[in-house]
């Protein structure tokens, strides 16, 4: 509940880092895709998921949690999520370049703010599973 609470909160961006599957964040009680249906978040925020799976569009049982997100009236209005499994340490150096970049405010577009934080780990299995759910042109400005 305390999850919820905190994105119906309306924050700009919702960040989460931990264990993760395509359809949930570290366990079924935790944060789920079944959850998003309870949400009441109306300035649709900006989800970085930094765990594995989140961004599987690719499976055809159903949608990954970025997908169910992107679909909700009150969802995300991006999402950032990985589509295979992936590693702590190289996307937290991803996340840390993501996140100087945005509060740098010098690059303003979802697409370009992600190519330059992949640009640490280029050749990295990381940088090529990771994938933007959402409008690359988008403007971040918090």
């Amino acid at each position: 509940q305390k999850i919820l609470n905190a994105i119906n909160a309306n924050p700009y961006i919702v960040n989460y880092a931990g264990h993760g599957a395509g359809g949930l964040w570290a366990a079924s009680t935790f944060f789920t895709s079944g959850n998003v249906s309870s949400l009441a978040n109306s300035n649709r925020s900006i989800f970085t998921m930094l765990t594995c799976f989140n961004g599987y569009y690719l499976r055809t049982n159903a949608d990954c949690l970025a997908e169910v997100l992107l679909k909700s009236s009150n969802g995300a209005s991006m999402a950032w999520a990985s589509t295979t499994e992936t590693t702590p340490d190289i996307q937290s150096i991803m996340a840390d370049r993501f996140y100087k970049d945005i509060n740098a405010g010098t690059i303003k577009r979802a697409g370009d703010l992600i190519k330059d934080a992949k640009q640490p780990i280029s050749g990295s299995d990381v940088g090529y599973s990771w994938e933007l759910l959402g409008d690359p042109a988008m403007k971040i400005v918090p």
